[in-house]
This record gives structure tokens, sequence and C-alpha cells, in this order.
């Protein structure tokens, strides 16, 4: 599956499960292999990739906006050309490089009223398999009727995401 979205209560380990995915990325994958950008604004993910890896950290909207520029030009040019063959759409061969894995904890700090910065990946979402995108997104469950409205939320449902859906420990009986 391309995609992650994983949604719980506070404290329920909703970063634990990005920290995991990080490290087996990390410990499966070269750099050449899997390049990692970290949406992280309460910096809970911070150390987890120190290697090459990391592509980017942005722990803060402007580090976002500084870093996704780069992130959509690489979206761009992976979109297949207008004479691009049969043969190569089949095998995906228009482009090489690493998967991207965009990393959001904490969502509902990015996605606010006053706007989502992330909005313009959604556009990608439909082709995530041929261009080597994933994205793996935590949230906290509250507000999550709405939030599912989202456009890159709606979109990860619509394209094939997988949802995790977990609860604080001490709320169950």
């Amino acid at each position: 599956h391309p995609h992650l979205l994983v949604l719980g209560d506070s404290e329920c380990g909703k970063t634990a499960v990005l920290r995991i995915v990080c490290r087996e990325i990390v410990r499966t994958k070269t750099a050449a292999q899997a390049q990692l950008l970290v949406v992280d604004y309460r910096r809970s993910l911070l150390g987890v990739v120190e290697s090459e890896h990391l592509g980017g950290y942005a722990m803060s909207p402007a580090a976002l906006d500084a870093s996704l520029p780069d992130l959509l030009d690489a979206l761009r040019r992976r979109m297949p050309p207008s004479d691009v063959s049969q043969a190569q759409l089949r095998s995906r061969s228009w482009w090489s490089g690493p998967d991207i894995y965009v990393l959001i904890d904490d969502y509902d700090l990015v996605a606010t009223p006053a706007g989502n910065p992330l909005t313009a990946i959604g556009e990608y979402l439909p082709h995530a398999r041929d261009l080597g995108l994933h994205v793996l997104v935590a949230r906290r469950s509250g507000g999550t009727g709405r939030a599912l409205f989202d456009p890159l939320l709606a979109g990860l449902r619509d394209f094939g995401c997988v949802t995790l859906m977990m609860r604080d420990r001490k709320s169950v009986v």
C-alpha cells in the first residue's frame, strides 16, 4: 500500500507508528532507493532519520514552505511526458530515482483553517504508484469526520490508503 493514515487519541502511539515506519524504511532501503520528507511541527520525530535518507525536515510552516517547491518540482518531473511510449508506461521507466516518502505527524497542526500547504501534493496522488510517492499521515481522531473532507486526506482515501485507528489504552476497559 502506498499510503498510510494513522488516527487516534492523544498519547496513543501515532508518532510511534511513524517512528517505526521511518526506521524500517532506513533499515530496508538505501538512500538511493528512499528519500524522506518529515513534516513534524512538534519535533517528535527529531533525530529518527539522521542518514542520507533524510530529504528534508520541516519543523515549522516556514520550513515546510521552503521544502515544498523542491518536492513538487520532483513530482512534476516524474510525470510521464507526452512522448512516452506504451512500453515505458508499462515498465514505469520514464524516470529514475528514489521513492519519496512524505511523513506528516500531527497533521491537524499543518492543515489549519487558514490553509493547508500540503494540498498541492493531492494532484499527484492518482499517479503515486507510478511516481514513487508515499504519503504517511498521523492525526488526532478528534474532528476526524470534518477532517476527512480535507483535499489531501480525501485523496489518500480515494487512491488507496491504509487507515490505522488507535485508541488511548486508558480508555479501554
